[in-house]
């Protein structure tokens, strides 16, 4: 699932953020002491930015927890380069979730302040991991999320005393909840959810993505946003229905603005980009439609941001298949229309023709909003 710019709330670079791969099996490690001279390894920290061969060659010489320890006060600092060489000075055994998280850029992009003061669950039986170890921690909360055990997963994640690791924790775990096409995951998702604050509203988004992809009724589904989405409701809703869409083109319970938007895609990757009127584009997508299959949309690329209006809004708008948005009508043959213009110019094909032909003032002011940005 997981995207693009977000200009209402937050920004899904979600959907950049929007999209992480499942969590790796981390190997659980045996229970070691916190390093004692922190001081010292916060200097490393320092040292990534300056050299990062010397810090390479001195975390050799630091154990595993000393080494992730170093790596997660890295990934915490926004102004740090984020790059796989960073993971690459870890052991075998978190390597591999190190690079998944290199993904998921609301850990730098949301500052989180620790909070020393938080209490947590202790004398936890279900895992042999250190309790210092987070990434592991987090690695057996997601994986009882995976196989039926939230609340084994809830107490995982708030045995976690580190305030970002919590949060993260329950984000990843909501993640895995949401995926899974069973009664009910949404709403236990939305749940893990509210266990975060900083991180709330990208977790939010993400459990929608993967809602949308499973085969739950869109209208019980509709009914679990409403009642968890709070004052976000209606633009959680629409940005569920828009994400549904991309996976099931044809589902009844879509508005058809929501269908447009992915069925002229769909038609147009499979045209030639010759110029055309939009009179002549309209006629092949109807006569096309009975034979095209209508399966979920691949874009290759962000989704463009041509028509995001600023202050008092002069076309209504709706959400266009991620967090940008485009022009569209309650009428279904305007709609379509407003669609088509919103896929020719995604798609990049020429539109000179159609240029010359429009008179409607909505598909002028489109026009000439996308020639300014290309």
């Amino acid at each position: 699932m997981h995207f693009v710019a977000l200009t209402l709330l937050w920004n899904i670079v979600v959907l950049g953020c929007s999209n992480s791969p499942e969590t790796s099996q981390t190997p659980q490690t045996t229970p070691v002491q916190e390093h004692e001279d922190k001081p010292d390894l916060d200097a490393l920290v320092r040292r990534w930015k300056r050299s990062q061969n010397d810090f390479t060659a001195r975390m050799k010489s630091l154990s595993d927890m000393e080494r992730l320890y170093v790596v997660r006060q890295v990934l915490a600092n926004p102004k740090a380069e984020h790059s796989p060489r960073l993971c690459q000075t870890l052991s075998k055994q978190h390597h591999a979730y190190c690079i998944e998280m290199l993904g998921r850029s609301h850990i730098w992009d949301i500052p989180i302040e620790d909070n020393g003061n938080l209490e947590s669950e202790s004398n936890l039986d279900n895992t042999s991991c250190a309790s210092n170890d987070v990434w592991c921690l987090t690695n057996d909360a997601v994986q009882n999320a995976k196989h039926g055990h939230p609340d084994t997963a809830r107490k995982l994640c708030a045995s976690l005393p580190d305030t970002q690791a919590r949060e993260e924790c329950f984000f990843q775990t909501a993640e895995q909840v949401a995926k899974q096409d069973q009664h009910k995951s949404l709403e236990t998702a939305f749940q893990l959810c509210a266990e975060t604050t900083a991180y709330r509203s990208h977790c939010h988004a993400h459990i929608i993505e993967f809602a949308a992809t499973t085969f739950q009724s869109p209208t019980e589904q509709l009914n679990v946003i409403k009642q968890y989405g709070a004052s976000k409701s209606e633009f959680l809703q629409q940005y569920y229905l828009t994400m549904k869409a991309r996976h099931s083109p044809q589902n009844p319970h879509l508005p058809h603005w929501d269908k447009h938007s992915v069925q002229t895609l769909l038609f147009l990757q499979r045209q030639t980009k010759v110029d055309r009127s939009l009179t002549e584009w309209i006629a092949r997508f109807h006569d096309a439609i009975p034979t095209l299959k209508l399966d979920s949309l691949n874009l290759d690329g962000e989704m463009s941001s041509h028509w995001i209006q600023h202050g008092r809004a002069q076309h209504l708008s709706t959400l266009y298949l991620s967090l940008e948005s485009r022009p569209y009508s309650e009428n279904e043959a305007l709609d379509l229309k407003m669609a088509m213009i919103a896929a020719l110019i995604q798609l990049q094909f020429p539109v000179t023709a159609v240029t010359n032909e429009v008179s409607h003032p909505t598909f002028q002011w489109m026009l000439n909003r996308a020639s300014h940005k290309r």
